[in-house]
């Protein structure tokens, strides 16, 4: 027990570390909270422990801003701009990186895309069909 009392338990939080038994599972009381830090560019970061594994890891980990050297605002902003149409040297002359910078955090931000996608598509059933394409093969179905 702290001096102001119990460690709050992070319930929305899981271990990162894939070698410990609750890798991966929210809700497991397993995660508390060691404050808090700002970088270099003024952005928080809350610390967290696993008290199972004791891995220590911070807000940032399995996402686009782990161990990002630039404040999250610019990067958010070269991810929008490039989204947009905007080239990699217009970007990065507006928020005043090199266009090297902003290649790599395209990259980047493709990886945590491509990601989150595949997490999201674990869930689907490839059974099922869009509208468009049920209509599309209906239409080649029915009999002239």
């Amino acid at each position: 027990m702290g001096a102001r009392g119990p460690k709050p338990k992070h319930t929305d939080v899981s271990c990162p570390n894939e070698e410990c038994k609750l890798f991966g599972l929210l809700g497991s009381e397993n995660i508390i909270s060691r404050g808090t830090y700002c970088t270099k560019s003024g952005d928080e970061v809350r610390k967290f422990v696993c008290t199972r594994c004791g891995r220590v890891f911070n807000s940032r980990t399995g996402t686009a801003y782990e161990k990002l050297r630039c404040s999250q605002r610019d990067f958010d902003i070269a991810a929008k701009a490039l989204c947009e149409g905007a080239g990699i040297r217009a970007t990065g002359r507006i928020l005043g990186h090199t266009k090297d910078t902003v290649q790599k955090w395209s990259v980047r931000s493709g990886r945590q895309c491509a990601a989150v996608s595949a997490a999201l598509e674990d869930d689907v059933c490839e059974s099922y069909l869009q509208f468009d394409e049920m209509t599309v093969t209906l239409k080649k179905n029915r009999p002239k």
